[in-house]
């Protein structure tokens, strides 16, 4: 009766790669893409609308020059507030289109606030602006695993690794640095292609963890490869030795709160997702994962409070609408089911507390 988070949960979504049997459940759009890099389809970013940092018409007014929205977009982002930090940093580019690292924070926040698509499409345009922002190629890794598309996820870890100074030189001896993969596109040849594939990153990884084993990056990477085939345990170790030598990261409390959560293990998750809130009150990602950790061990009301904490934060992740839908139906109350259309917690602090 488990439920999963259909934006980070990992566990039956790489049916594929497990499973020959189901090889229907395999993104082909997304593999020939991969193979033949000419045929992207990649997103392009889109601004939102009456962004009150953009001046809409020309004016007299010079200040507008001054403002840095760049320390702006980070200022808000440190207090929490993605919405307004999202806007900030989209002022940014705007005004200065080609600043790389303006786009990948505009990606960091998206993703924080449950919007995998934005988060992917401004990681891109980092990417275009600047192929070896170490940064972009990882979160780019990151957010294509929890879009279930390991083809793509595959392609920018091995980048990461390709222009990494200390471990390019790996990549090189494993012959990883090439951008298209060896593999013909015959259907059953590439499932196991990227299975070979899969293994053939997972190793070079692990042989860079030999030239630095306390290396965050590298553990967390190996924990985002290891969900990719369900192989949770090993995942979750490697989350928790990020977190040794990255304590106060409330990213990946998550993401080992995701992992464990994945496993079966909702009640260590429900510790995790709570340690990545301390260090980060309004982490709207964290509070849904909660939410969903709770609605797994049948504790709805405790979800449907988490619920709406991360909604009063972005009202508009449908995803988590859908499951407070679910956690209220749970509890036998269709007449707080018929609020969630307005899409407004309002409706609901009465009866909840969040």
């Amino acid at each position: 009766d488990q439920q999963f988070d259909q934006s980070q949960l990992w566990a039956d979504q790489f049916q594929g790669w497990n499973d020959p049997n189901d090889i229907d459940n395999m993104n082909w759009d997304s593999y020939m893409q991969a193979i033949d890099p000419t045929k992207t389809n990649d997103p392009e970013y889109e601004f939102s609308e009456n962004n009150p940092y953009i001046q809409q018409e020309p004016s007299e007014n010079k200040n507008d020059d001054n403002v840095n929205y760049f320390e702006e977009g980070l200022r808000l982002m440190q207090s929490g507030n993605l919405n307004e930090a999202i806007l900030a940093f989209e002022a940014c580019v705007k005004k200065e289109p080609e600043r790389s690292e303006g786009w990948r924070y505009l990606g960091i926040c998206h993703a924080d606030n449950e919007n995998e698509n934005g988060a992917i499409s401004a990681y891109l345009k980092c990417n275009q602006l600047d192929p070896y922002d170490l940064d972009a190629l990882l979160q780019l890794g990151v957010s294509y695993t929890n879009e279930i598309d390991p083809f793509r996820a595959l392609n920018y870890l091995k980048q990461w690794m390709g222009n990494h100074p200390d471990y390019s030189m790996l990549a090189d001896e494993a012959d990883l640095k090439q951008q298209e993969p060896k593999i013909k596109p015959g259907i059953l040849g590439g499932w196991s292609g990227s299975k070979e594939e899969h293994k053939k990153v997972v190793a070079l990884f692990n042989k860079a963890l030999s030239v630095n084993p306390t290396d965050s990056e590298l553990h967390s990477v190996l924990g985002v490869l290891y969900n990719i085939t369900s192989e949770f345990d090993i995942a979750e170790n490697h989350f928790k030795k990020a977190i040794q030598s990255s304590p106060k990261d409330p990213s990946l409390w998550n993401k080992l709160g995701a992992t464990q959560a994945n496993g079966g293990k909702c009640k260590d998750a429900i510790r995790a997702y709570s340690k990545a809130l301390q260090l980060k009150p309004n982490y709207v990602r964290a509070l849904s994962n909660l939410g969903i950790s709770f609605a797994n061990q049948d504790m709805h009301k405790e979800a449907c409070q988490s619920y709406l904490a991360s909604l009063k934060l972005n009202s508009s992740a449908d995803s988590v609408w859908d499951h407070l839908t679910m956690s209220l139906m749970h509890l036998n109350r269709g007449d707080l089911v018929e609020l969630c259309k307005h899409k407004d917690v309002k409706y609901f602090r009465n009866h909840f507390d969040f």
